[in-house]
């Protein structure tokens, strides 16, 4: 599948192709390129008069952080280190372009993955950037001294975190954190989780971990139908695999409108956010026990599946019933769980109608949790 950014490369690729750099008609000898060593030696380069720059490397030649760059002059993007890149005049419009297609490799944002370096800015700026588009961890040792963390967008069901390597024990994340797990996904807000995320090919490892709090490989509280294929997570200190029960945090809503009698409220001076669902329990002065949303007509009506038991201007609080802690469906094969100090899976949420279970830290092969 062919990456949306690389698309938008070639459009204006194709762009200065018609028209040149100085907006003139192309040469017959086609575009200018220049060559460099390094992604320094890049961010001082103007692309007014040669617009297209191949590049070695990030860091130095054929570490595997270069590639083709163009130029584009009215940019004015914020640069992420990896796939843009700000020109020599700070402040000022155009910026450069990666030039690639498929998943997006981490060493594109600077990560060395020589056991040495601390890898954790390069391998959060990929995730950041990728936005549920797949991030590629070549086969070497990537130092973490910070936590990872993938936040589903507020978009509802959104992509999933979806990040690769070469194999267990081949591409290795050493968590070197003293305070937290090594890969946490999570939920800007209740409800809007990433769907359909994919860890594969991967080995966590929490040995040389100084001694501190919550030392878990990975934390699950805001993941749908996500996949686990050969993924090792091995000698932390904490649990392999948490799956915390996260509440439901659900909406405050003031000034509505309530009639005696009425199932119909209304907001006149705002909107009810429009995914509420029928079933999401409603809380209030006024309003009866045992209440709940029956539908919502509109972006400022909800319809109660009682009447109202008093008449006025009220706050209402309105919570969805997620039994499950707004974690489900994460399927495991082929992975090893081994020589964690906690729980191989802690799974606190339940789910599927099953109370909260954990299984000891041991090999584990095909399976899933609902």
């Amino acid at each position: 599948m062919t990456d949306r950014r690389y698309v938008l490369a070639l459009a204006a690729l194709g762009g200065l192709a018609a028209t040149g750099a100085s907006g003139q008609t192309a040469r017959p000898q086609g575009l200018s390129t220049q060559a460099v060593a390094t992604i320094r030696d890049l961010k001082l380069l103007s692309g007014e008069s040669a617009p297209l720059a191949l590049v070695a490397g990030y860091h130095a030649a054929g570490d595997g952080g270069g590639g083709m760059f163009v130029w584009d002059a009215k940019a004015q993007d914020r640069p992420d280190e990896g796939l843009i890149f700000a020109g020599p005049r700070a402040g000022q419009p155009g910026r450069w372009r990666r030039l690639f297609e498929g998943p997006i490799d981490v060493r594109m944002f600077g990560a060395r993955g020589d056991g040495k370096a601390d890898d954790s800015a390069a391998l959060q700026a990929a995730i950041d950037s990728a936005a549920g588009s797949e991030v590629h961890l070549p086969a070497g040792t990537f130092l973490l001294t910070r936590t990872l963390r993938f936040r589903a967008p507020r978009d509802r069901h959104s992509p999933g975190l979806k990040m690769t390597g070469e194999g267990s024990w081949l591409t290795v994340i050493d968590c070197r954190i003293t305070e937290g797990p090594a890969l946490s996904i999570e939920q800007e807000q209740g409800y809007h989780f990433g769907m359909h995320g994919l860890l594969r090919d991967l080995d966590f490892k929490g040995e040389f971990a100084a001694p501190g709090k919550d030392q878990h490989g990975i934390v699950l509280s805001g993941a749908w139908i996500y996949r686990f294929d050969r993924v090792s997570v091995r000698q932390f200190r904490g649990s392999a695999i948490v799956v915390p029960f996260v509440a439901d945090r659900g909406g405050r809503y003031s000034d509505v409108r309530i009639e005696a009698g009425s199932n119909i409220v209304r907001r006149d001076a705002g909107e009810f956010k429009n995914s509420l669902n029928h079933g999401e329990v409603v809380i209030g002065e006024g309003i009866a026990p045992e209440t709940y949303v029956e539908a919502m007509p509109d972006e400022r009506t909800v319809q109660l599946s009682r009447p109202a038991i008093a008449t006025g201007t009220v706050t209402l609080n309105i919570w969805g019933q997620n039994a499950d802690g707004q974690t489900s469906i994460v399927t495991l094969h082929d992975c090893r769980f081994t020589w964690n100090g906690g729980w191989g899976l802690d799974n606190q949420a339940g789910g599927g109608g099953l109370p909260p279970v954990a299984i000891p830290t041991r090999e584990l092969g095909s399976g899933g949790i609902g």
